[in-house]
This record gives structure tokens, C-alpha cells and sequence, in this order.
């Protein structure tokens, strides 16, 4: 595929890493020169420097023989003009933009045409749904969740005292009456796909595929309340902050408290979501958690615009006996990293999120979801499995993935959730999880295109 990139900044430069490695065409438009130096010095692709919403400039970007157009500067009406530009010159051209400020309904993200766009990305949204699912799934750490499945992805730090240390993913699986699949490991030098002889280390991180129930032995330090019960603390009245609580049952809200330091905010929240507790105060005042009584919280969630008070906030809160914390990252994704570092059991990037949604809506209307996993070395694909492809119809046993992938998890027709055997025939219709190494993308996505 050709795609055109507007916007140099964060995510574009994350989409277009995960696109090379893919093989795919990229083309860089933005306005700054350094910024658009930058990323032609890092990634393999081409970079045209101007204003995306002049249309010579687009024009000198062959928007004409692209396949895609996605704009995703900082700025929502940038991104609207742009694709409104290239769907009325280049009809043909797909057009992806991301849109923070459209509103949105509470249970769907669908906001109709605009100006002809393809599809509309509000990163706001989607990393509110994606923080609503960690707490919906029992605030474990360090998971993932997918769609239409009680089925996670858990990462699982292997320490000495283990069992399985030295071990082959046989035999442990041989050995725990847990019904799970390891769908990658981490270790010292790099991150692999394993096999059943994959002998596992100290040190090692497993992403781990089940059900809540089945890993509840690995999942140290978990609250056993219901959903519904969950005592959360949010911090910071952002548009992020509203869409979770548009999200949660009247149940969960009797059940929040939300900080936030300005008064006409506090209002506004307290109008919006009159069974939540909103208190006005700082959350720099390190007495505010205790004189509040909130150190007997199940989770705190910060969500300031501050990239580092929400991790500062996020680390203090445990530390001061709230059991878990989720802080929020805008800016830099570097910091995602710091998650075991500091003791945070969730690190979430806006932009992340939104290069996840993005590239989920360019693979196909087979893919239903993509989730960077261990630093994005690996990722994580929801398929449907149609007809007229390579594996539907097979044993698992016998598709060969070259060791590029793993198939974790598959959902079917009658809600079954299923941990796979080697003896499971894919049918029309079944959800299929995915663990592939960065690199092996295109040949993985090969088994699931039609007529392939």
C-alpha cells in the first residue's frame, strides 16, 4: 500500500514505524522541517514539507496514487480540511483523520460523514474505552482485553522462586490444570514467538493468554470485588475523565470520587455525573488522600493533562495504600517503560491508543483489533476468520506460521471462548487471536485475506 502520513509529530511516527516494517509505502507531510527531518533520518520513507491543507502540496505528494491519506497533526480542523481536500480531488483515496473535539453518544463512537472522511479516530474515546476495559476485566496488572471475549493478555514477570523456571511451555502447560496459552516471551536479548519446547528463564516475561479465572493463580495482589464494587479515585477532570464515566453503570459511579483543582470543572462533573463524589483540591497536597480517607481505595486513575504528575500521582498513591494505579501518558511515550520502574500497574499512551485504532482500521474489515504488546516487539491481532482464505477450514496443527506467529486465543458463533489445541478446526465466523513479532506482520496477514 501507499499511504500519506500528515503530521510528523508522535503518532505519525509511530504509524509509520509499525508500517515499514511492514514493507509498506510511506510519505511524510508536515510543515516543520526539523520535525519532518527527523523522522526521515529514523524511518525508511519520503517526506514532503508544507501545509497538508493546500492542495498543491498534496498534489506533490501523489495523493492521486495513494491508497491511504491519514491526518493526524494536533490540530482537529488541520485533520478535517486535509481529508475533505483529499476525498473531494482524490475520491479513490481512503482518508483516516484523528478528531479529539466531535462529540460522541456514549456507546458509539460512529459519528457519520464528515466532509467525506473514511473514518474518524477520536483519541480521547478510545483511550477511555481502553482504560474502562482494564478496570471492567478486575484491574489486574499489565493486561490486555479484546473485543467480545472474557479472554485477557496478561504480562507475567518469571522470578526465581517459580516453579517453572527452567521448564519448556510443555511441559508447564502439562503440569497447571490453568487453560492458557504463553503467546510471546521477553527475555534478556530479545522477544520471541514460543513453541512447546521454548525452554523459559528467570527473568523472562510471559504474555499470557486465558481467562480471569484460569491465571488467578499468576495474578498476585488482585482485588476479588466485583466490577461493581471497585472504589476508584480519578484524578483530573479531562474529556478523557468524562467519556470513562459515560461508560460506567450507575452501580460503578456511586462508587467514584474525582479530584480536580479547578472550581468550574468540579461544577460541571457534579452537573454531569451527580452520583460520583467531586472534590475540589490539588493533588499535589500529599495530605489530600489521607484527610479524605482514601487510602482504602482499589484504584486511582490519573488523568491530568501533566504527563509526569499523573505517573508522580499514580506511584505516590500506591505507596500511600491505594491497591492499584493507572496514570495516563499524552506526550511521551518514552515513559512507558517506566511502568515496572515505578510501580504503576498501568502506563497509558493516548497515542499509543490512537496508532492502535488507526492501524486496526487499515488492515482490513477483518481485523477487529491491535495491541502493541513487551515494548511494541510483538503485536497482538483480532481476526475473523472468512471464507476463501488459507486457514479457515484447518486444524490449527497444520497452518504453518513459520514460527512468525501463534494463534492464542479464538472466540466463535456460539460465544465459546476457547484456549486452543492443536486439534481445533478454524470455522467461518471464529475470532482468532494473534501473537506476531513486529517484523512478520505481512506474512501473518497473508493466511487471512481472501483468495490468498
Amino acid at each position: 500500500m501507499k499511504i500519506i502520513i500528515l503530521g510528523a509529530g508522535r503518532r505519525g511516527t509511530r504509524l509509520a514505524y509499525h508500517l515499514t516494517k511492514e514493507d509498506e509505502e510511506i510519505s511524510f507531510i508536515d510543515k516543520n522541517k526539523t520535525r519532518l527531518d527527523t523522522v526521515l533520518y529514523k524511518l525508511d520513507c519520503m517526506g514532503i514539507l508544507g501545509n497538508g491543507t493546500d492542495i498543491d502540496v498534496l498534489k506533490q505528494a501523489n495523493c492521486a496514487d495513494a491508497d491511504v491519506f491519514i491526518a493526524v497533526t494536533g490540530n482537529d480542523e488541520i485533520n478535517i480540511v486535509s481529508c475533505g481536500l483529499v476525498a473531494s480531488h482524490f475520491p479513490n483515496v481512503k482518508t483516516i483523520a484523528a478528531i479529539k473535539k466531535l462529540g460522541w453518544s456514549g456507546k458509539s463512537e460512529r459519528m457519520g460523514s464528515l466532509l467525506g472522511i473514511s473514518e474518524i479516530v477520536n483519541p480521547n474515546i478510545v483511550t477511555a474505552k481502553l482504560i474502562y476495559n482494564i478496570v471492567n476485566n478486575g484491574i489486574y496488572n499489565n493486561i490486555i482485553t479484546f473485543n467480545n471475549s472474557d479472554l485477557i493478555l496478561y504480562n507475567y514477570s518469571v522470578d526465581s522462586s517459580k516453579k517453572f523456571v527452567g521448564k519448556s511451555i510443555q511441559e508447564l502447560r502439562r503440569e497447571r490444570k490453568d487453560n492458557f496459552v504463553v503467546a510471546a516471551i521477553k527475555n534478556k536479548r530479545n522477544t520471541i514467538v514460543p513453541n512447546g519446547s521454548t525452554i523459559i528463564h528467570e527473568n523472562d516475561i510471559l504474555s499470557i493468554v486465558g481467562k480471569p479465572k484460569n491465571l488467578s493463580s499468576l495474578m498476585t495482589n488482585v482485588s476479588n470485588k466485583t466490577k461493581d464494587k471497585f472504589k476508584i479515585v480519578l484524578v483530573g477532570g479531562s474529556m478523557i475523565t468524562r467519556f470513562f464515566l459515560r461508560q460506567c453503570t450507575s452501580s460503578q459511579l456511586k462508587n467514584i470520587i474525582l479530584i480536580e483543582m479547578k472550581s468550574e470543572i468540579c461544577n460541571q462533573f457534579a452537573n454531569e455525573f451527580p452520583q460520583i463524589v467531586v472534590l475540589n483540591a490539588d493533588i499535589t497536597d500529599e495530605s489530600i488522600l489521607t484527610d479524605s480517607h482514601l487510602t482504602n481505595y482499589d484504584l486511582l486513575i490519573s488523568l491530568t493533562e501533566s504527563d509526569e504528575l499523573n505517573l508522580i500521582t499514580a506511584t505516590y498513591a500506591k505507596k500511600k495504600g491505594i491497591v492499584r494505579s493507572i496514570a495516563l501518558i499524552r506526550h511521551n511515550i518514552n515513559y512507558l517503560t517506566m511502568e515496572s520502574y515505578l510501580g504503576i500497574d498501568s502506563i497509558i499512551s493516548t497515542t499509543e491508543s490512537t496508532v492502535e485504532t488507526v492501524l486496526s482500521k487499515l488492515r482490513g474489515s477483518n481485523v477487529l483489533s491491535i495491541h502493541s504488546i513487551l515494548g511494541g516487539s510483538m503485536e497482538v491481532y483480532e481476526y475473523t476468520v472468512e471464507e476463501n482464505t488459507k486457514i479457515c477450514g484447518k486444524k490449527l496443527s497444520d497452518i504453518n506460521m513459520k514460527g512468525k506467529g501463534i494463534i492464542a486465543a479464538i472466540s466463535n458463533k456460539n460465544c465459546k471462548n476457547i484456549v486452543p489445541t492443536g486439534d481445533y478446526v478454524l470455522k467461518c465466523g471464529d475470532n482468532v487471536l494473534v501473537s506476531v513479532s513486529s517484523g512478520n506482520v505481512k506474512y501473518i496477514q497473508q493466511l487471512f485475506i481472501k483468495g490468498k
